[in-house]
């Protein structure tokens, strides 16, 4: 079920209908707020002329983590292959073949060159969705030839609503946890889904805001077997996603935006490169407690 984003929702419909459907997009706005969602439901109105998330695989849709083609430029001429090929087939079910790339800012430049070549000659029932945070981090040649789309932040009602109706749950339950994911659906559903996470977003919330802990002590206790370059259990995308959360979500993210994109660029290389996440992660907690 799509979470608000109506306006966006009647937007799409009423091209489809005209059949003036662009061949590719970006989808940006902040994480957690739906845009993979929405992309998957547009595949399945496509397919199925149902706006929702597909219950069924779609025939006509690719869809690619963008943190699975880094690195290695034979995988990712391999994937971009495997994009040209799907695109040039004729569709099964739907009117379009459609391609979604999630994390699309975590894309090599090499990937991103392969795939503005793709976009270029666009066969007639081609479509290509890029999801991100920020387009400005994607090359200037994708941002311009791309049509963009913005997900703005949601409703508490519309949140409280779907919390209420999705997970049988209490007005008081809906609103706490509608409060505490500061009315992001994809943190909400987590939130009442996933321990992990919640072990994840205690110890994130504690690293940034707690004026008691040191904080480069603080990662290093996280990486339990100091021998070890990293500790196996620990997922580093995960903490820095979390982190970005949080920092989006207060008041006066103007001061914090320095820190932001200091830890949306560490994501990144973390994506791209063999890097150590326990070094990097202590340089940035050097860095938040000397900015």
């Amino acid at each position: 079920m799509i979470v608000g984003h109506q306006k966006n929702i009647e937007y799409f419909k009423n091209l489809i209908d005209k059949n003036s459907l662009f061949h590719s997009y970006i989808f940006f706005g902040k994480q957690w707020i739906g845009k993979k969602t929405f992309a998957l439901s547009l595949a399945n109105y496509l397919e199925n002329k149902e706006f929702d998330i597909p219950k069924k695989i779609l025939s006509d849709l690719f869809l690619i983590d963008s943190n699975n083609i880094k690195e290695n430029n034979e995988t990712i001429l391999d994937e971009v292959r495997k994009i040209k090929n799907f695109l040039y087939q004729k569709p099964n079910l739907s009117f379009y073949k459609t391609v979604i790339i999630d994390n699309a800012e975590n894309l090599t430049t090499y990937a991103q060159n392969a795939l503005l070549k793709i976009s270029e000659e666009p066969q007639s029932n081609s479509l290509i969705i890029l999801i991100c945070q920020d387009p400005e981090l994607l090359l200037p040649t994708i941002n311009s030839r791309f049509q963009k789309i913005y997900f703005e932040n949601l409703k508490k009602e519309d949140v409280k609503n779907w919390l209420i109706k999705e997970f049988k749950i209490n007005i008081k339950k809906a609103d706490e946890i509608s409060n505490l994911a500061n009315n992001f659906p994809g943190i909400a559903y987590l939130m009442l889904n996933d321990n992990n996470f919640m072990d994840y977003f205690k110890k994130a919330d504690l690293f940034l805001n707690s004026l008691k802990i040191d904080k480069v002590d603080f990662i290093k206790k996280i990486f339990k077997n100091e021998n070890e370059s990293e500790n196996i259990n620990f997922n580093p995308i995960l903490f820095l996603d979390i982190l970005m959360f949080i920092l989006n979500n207060k008041k006066k993210l103007e001061k914090n935006y320095k820190i932001w994109k200091k830890i949306l660029k560490l994501k990144m290389d973390l994506s791209y490169y063999n890097l150590n996440p326990k070094l990097q992660l202590v340089a940035l907690a050097n860095f938040i407690k000397n900015y």
